[in-house]
């Protein structure tokens, strides 16, 4: 009887312990690969409206001051014949843009795939550059824009530059929280863009040229027509204070192809008649690098039971185009000599910006 019960009591534990012991097969290292945990996200940081349609506009008053380098037109040089004098002296004058005021307009959707938004904005600014330059006698203004092979001097000369600017951008972004304070929007796009100048120099009284004699007037015209598309992409930042108040700080690059067209037309006026002595056309194709910031202040606000969403914010803005002044001058008055002036073509100034959400 007890012979019977001990060699139950073993045979069960043996089949516990078989129980317990993990199954081996040659498939063991695979199934040990930890399974992988659900995702976690940033939580949205853009608005929400209830029961919206998802869009929103955006309306910005620009008042800006475009600056452009390399538009010295004229200069004088003032002569003495006394001892230790006699080295050259004067001035170069460029073209000077003045405050002027343009516009962007922006629509956009709030997109349900992961919260994000699209968005679609125009960019328009118009900017006119003047100068002026007067001599005399003992100090003579000579054009500095003008082709060398004239060799033009006089007394008076004026100046003037008109710029229309146009840009259009496609944004994809998301908005989302990295803190309690603080939101990052990362945006992708595409860019397309065109600038007009047209440049015009007038010397009068008394000119006098090495080729062509006396004269009443000569005239420079320059004209430059910029088209540009390509991707665009940049990082929205902002830092939450109280009671709706925040500073955003936004950032931007651009990489456009671009086409710039050329035109100098110089023309010798006496005694009324017009006689165009230069006209030369030239086509650039290559990259323009476009590079954004922006800095200031923003207040948000939730109405009509949260079923809208209105936003005012005021700044400073920089844009800049790298090496946009394309104009074309000729430095010793032939095809041989013919050279870029070069230089950067910026925009900087207050935005002041609305948006509504519903």
């Amino acid at each position: 009887m007890h012979l019977k019960l001990a060699k139950t009591l073993f045979l069960l534990s043996c089949a516990t312990l078989a129980a317990d012991e993990p199954a081996m097969n040659s498939d063991q290292s695979t199934r040990q690969t930890p399974v992988p945990t659900e995702f976690t996200h940033t939580d949205s940081g853009r608005p929400h409206v209830k029961h919206g349609i998802n869009l929103f506009v955006t309306g910005d008053y620009l008042c800006w001051h475009a600056t452009e380098q390399k538009l010295i037109f004229a200069g004088n040089i003032e002569t003495s014949d006394t001892l230790g004098l006699n080295a050259a002296k004067g001035k170069a004058v460029s073209a000077k843009f003045k405050w002027r005021s343009g516009f962007r307009v922006g629509l956009g959707y709030n997109i349900g795939h992961d919260q994000w938004d699209t968005r679609l904005i125009w960019t328009s600014f118009k900017d006119r550059a003047q100068g002026h330059l007067s001599g005399s006698a003992e100090k003579l203004v000579f054009g500095s824009v003008s082709s060398p092979l004239f060799g033009i001097t006089c007394f008076s000369a004026h100046t003037h530059l008109d710029l229309h600017s146009n840009l259009l951008d496609w944004e994809l972004g998301r908005e989302f929280f990295t803190g309690k304070w603080l939101t990052l929007r990362p945006f992708a796009g595409l860019r397309g863009g065109w600038i007009d100048q047209k440049w015009k120099t007038e010397f009068d009284n008394s000119v006098t040229s090495a080729n062509l004699g006396t004269l009443d007037s000569f005239d420079v015209l320059l004209k430059q027509k910029f088209w540009g598309f390509g991707v665009r992409a940049g990082l929205d930042t902002n830092w939450k204070l109280i009671r709706g108040f925040s500073l955003y700080a936004d950032g931007a690059f651009s990489l456009l192809y671009s086409l710039f067209r050329d035109g100098r037309k110089e023309s010798a006026i006496l005694g009324g008649v017009e006689t165009v002595v230069l006209n030369g056309n030239e086509s650039t194709r290559c990259e323009q690098t476009i590079l954004e910031l922006q800095l200031g202040l923003r207040w948000d606000q939730m109405f009509a039971h949260d079923r809208c969403h209105f936003r005012l914010q005021a700044g400073w803005e920089h844009t800049v185009f790298l090496d946009h002044n394309r104009f074309f001058y000729f430095s010793e008055g032939t095809v041989e000599s013919l050279m870029e002036y070069g230089g950067n073509l910026a925009f900087q100034g207050l935005t002041v910006s609305a948006r509504l959400d519903f």
